[in-house]
């Protein structure tokens, strides 16, 4: 392409290593973790009150800078800091650099996804993988010189501020859903003063006397480049929405086991993952013939005379059901933890009449699938970022 020319992401920016050791008595106050972070936003909404937590952060960023999760990269985390604070080792502080490109351009280049493939490709672990600014830097750009940069900046700050209303319509759909489910889940086995007793004609079951077997652990096969009509899941397809289709990976037919074989409506729970996202459950949709679990995950073979897999997804799911779960995940490593499955068959579950498990559900459902709408829609407005961002770097 004659009008383009090609540089680096080193180039265009640099990685910033400043830090202090006593945050508090250097006049900071606030910090970022990667949770406060929303996954293709540039904007950050929350952080954390240094005078009244203790951290362990020390790196030190300043409004403008940009920070960019270097942890889990497939969560799309990198955003526009407008204070000044100190942030997690999960985040790369960033600055531009040089006179190749409005420096305006960065956070949206960052935000692209070339770069967050490159993320993605030269991450490294297995359950919480990372990259590093020393790979990162090396992503090429092709520059296109015959584009005005300021026409691209401003139709690009049009597009952040229209994501960032959308994304707080998606934020209040979920606040509605966390209410609904403590609606129909509050505390009923939690000791302290909120807690409830159950509804009339509701029992309580161990998760064990509600399945027909005990869990069934997968097989986590290797993956294999280019297509194949066996495949495997991994954890990505788990999230605190249910089950979802992204990343299925081509295996072996030598690595397939038709015992583990997946079918629509089957119910499967992370076992091993990091401690926020351990136990996730989601119920398999439009799955193809081929297509197994990893070790990472336990198949739920439910006994649907007591109750149903989409009702059992939705407790388990629900805040005070995410809490029970992971009360029982164990683990010295800080990024990992697991779920054993005797612990798991112990935890307390509340069961009503398969009538009303189908009205919460249907409620429930509902609600769901609206955030999931939303949130689709948000990875289409980011899809559209990234193809305005290739007319100035590709």
């Amino acid at each position: 392409m004659k009008n383009r020319y090609s540089i680096e992401l080193g180039d265009i920016c640099r990685e910033v290593k400043k830090t202090s050791m006593n945050p508090k008595s250097d006049g900071f106050e606030k910090y970022i973790g990667l949770e406060h972070l929303d996954s293709g936003s540039l904007k950050i909404n929350r952080w954390g009150d240094i005078g009244h937590e203790a951290i362990s952060f020390s790196r030190v960023f300043k409004a403008g800078q940009i920070l960019f999760g270097k942890r889990r990269p497939y969560l799309r985390k990198a955003a526009i800091a407008d204070f000044d604070g100190v942030c997690s080792g999960d985040l790369i502080v960033l600055e531009p650099i040089g006179s190749e490109l409005d420096s305006r351009l960065l956070p949206f280049i960052l935000q692209s996804e070339g770069v967050w493939r490159t993320a993605v490709s030269t991450s490294t672990g297995s359950l919480s993988p990372r990259t590093k600014f020393s790979l990162l830097k090396k992503h090429k750009l092709l520059i296109n010189k015959d584009v005005d940069q300021r026409t691209i900046v401003n139709i690009l700050e049009k597009s952040h501020r229209s994501y960032e209303r959308y994304l707080e319509l998606t934020e209040a759909v979920d606040r509605v859903l966390k209410n609904l489910y403590l609606e129909f889940f509050p505390n009923f086995y939690e000791p302290g003063s909120n807690q409830l007793s159950l509804p009339r004609d509701w029992t309580t079951l161990p998760l064990g006397e509600l399945l027909l077997e005990k869990p069934q652990s997968g097989f986590s096969a290797n993956e294999i480049a280019g297509s194949s009509r066996y495949h495997v899941l991994n954890l990505n397809n788990l999230s605190v929405n249910g089950y979802t289709s992204r990343g299925i990976k081509p295996i072996t037919e030598s690595d397939y086991d038709p015992k583990l074989q997946l079918s629509n409506g089957d119910l499967v729970i992370s076992r091993a993952n990091t401690h926020e996202l351990v136990g996730l459950v989601g119920i398999v949709k439009s799955i193809n013939e081929g297509v197994i679990f990893p070790d990472t995950m336990m198949r739920l073979r439910v006994n649907n005379n007591i109750i149903s897999n989409e009702y059992l997804e939705c407790y388990l799911l629900s805040p005070y059901g995410r809490r029970a779960i992971q009360r029982i995940a164990a683990g010295t490593s800080a990024s990992m933890k697991k779920i054993n499955k005797s612990n798991l068959m112990k935890i307390q579950i509340p069961v009503p009449k398969l009538t009303v498990q189908d009205r919460i559900v249907s409620i429930l459902k509902n609600c769901r699938q609206l955030k999931s709408e939303r949130e689709m829609n948000l990875s289409a407005r980011s899809l559209l970022r990234s193809k305005i961002v290739e007319q100035i770097a590709q």
